[in-house]
């Protein structure tokens, strides 16, 4: 999955990852829109779901509040990464 900016691709997301943590983590849009590379399977959840299921199962929550934030940490340091990358070229 590539996340496009202007037209290029600006991160790509691993098999396996999440997309759209961040509206589920605080509550507001989605801050970026995906286009897969290649055939792909993915699970999708609203916020709703994901909040009755924590309060259901606490134990569940915790797993997913601590993984998501684990997850954009990956990312971000993939595209701080690919940021020196290309201002080291200029």
């Amino acid at each position: 999955v590539n996340i496009p900016k202007s037209n290029e691709p600006i991160a790509t997301v691993h098999p396996g990852e999440c997309i759209g943590e961040i509206s589920l983590l605080h509550e507001v849009d989605h801050t970026a829109t995906v286009s897969a590379t290649s055939e792909l399977e993915v699970a999708a959840m609203p916020r709703r779901d994901l909040m009755r299921l924590i309060r259901r199962r606490p134990d569940i929550g915790m797993v997913i509040y601590r993984n998501l934030p684990a997850g954009l940490c990956d990312k971000l340091h993939r595209i701080n990464d690919r940021a020196a990358r290309i201002l080291l070229e200029k």
